[in-house]
């Protein structure tokens, strides 16, 4: 009876170890292989390949956020935005040839074919001009309180076939272009002879400026040479 006991008690435990075994699985099974142990030291070896891997796929959207977001600023946004040029409403003060301007200026020259160019924004200097200028026209009064005048002058010639005139301004930011046509005789040309001072004057509206305060005025001829450089408080 002890024997079949021993026996028994023996099979039992075979038929223990069989049925762990089986619960274990294959994978368990196999860690006790010496193939079991390389798996292991290979699926070790991988380790820092997967970390290079997941340290390079971290920049790549590190980069790919920076891109998006230097998309976006590339966008047109209300307070970095660049303002466009405006055309401003111009209104003609005074157009003519004869005036006296220049006349006493002893350093003036017939070679001198650059005009003068002038914002004019307060009353006592509007007033100096046109009594220095004996203008051929009368001039109606002008509210520098709401308005400003410039003046394009380009002073004495001994013939006719002179002019100028204020053709455009435009507004950019802090930047107003006034472009002016500037007309002289051709060489050899046939021109009346009298003595001419050719002028032209414009008024515009303050609150057609966009932005105000201190303005720089630049007079341009139509081949973009500079004809005057003003600044002005508007």
């Amino acid at each position: 009876m002890n024997g079949e006991n021993m026996v028994s008690i023996g099979h039992a435990s075979k038929a223990t170890r069989v049925h762990r075994d089986h619960l274990r699985g294959p994978a368990s099974r196999t860690r006790k292989t010496g193939r079991g142990r390389t798996g292991t030291r290979v699926k070790k070896a991988l380790k820092p390949s997967v970390a290079l891997a997941l340290s390079v796929l971290v920049l790549l959207t590190a980069l790919l956020w920076a891109g998006c977001g230097d998309g976006e600023s590339d966008g047109p946004e209300t307070g970095d935005a660049v303002p466009e040029a405006r055309e401003l409403e111009v209104r003609t003060l005074a157009h003519g040839m004869i005036s006296q301007y220049g006349r006493g200026d002893e350093s003036a020259t017939e070679d001198e074919t650059r005009p003068e160019c002038e914002v004019i924004t307060r009353a006592e200097d509007l007033e100096m001009l046109l009594k220095v200028a004996s203008l051929q026209e009368e001039i109606p009064p002008v509210d520098l309180e709401r308005e400003l005048v410039l003046a394009v002058l380009q002073g004495p010639k001994r013939t006719g076939g002179y002019a100028v005139s204020v053709s455009r301004v435009t507004q950019k930011g802090s930047l107003v272009e006034v472009r002016v046509e500037v007309v002289e005789p051709e060489p050899g040309s046939i021109t009346i002879q009298i003595l001419t001072s050719p002028y032209h004057l414009v008024t515009l509206d303050r609150d057609a400026f966009n932005p105000r305060g201190q303005l720089r005025f630049v007079f341009l001829d139509e081949q973009d040479n500079l004809l005057e450089e003003v600044l002005a408080e508007v």
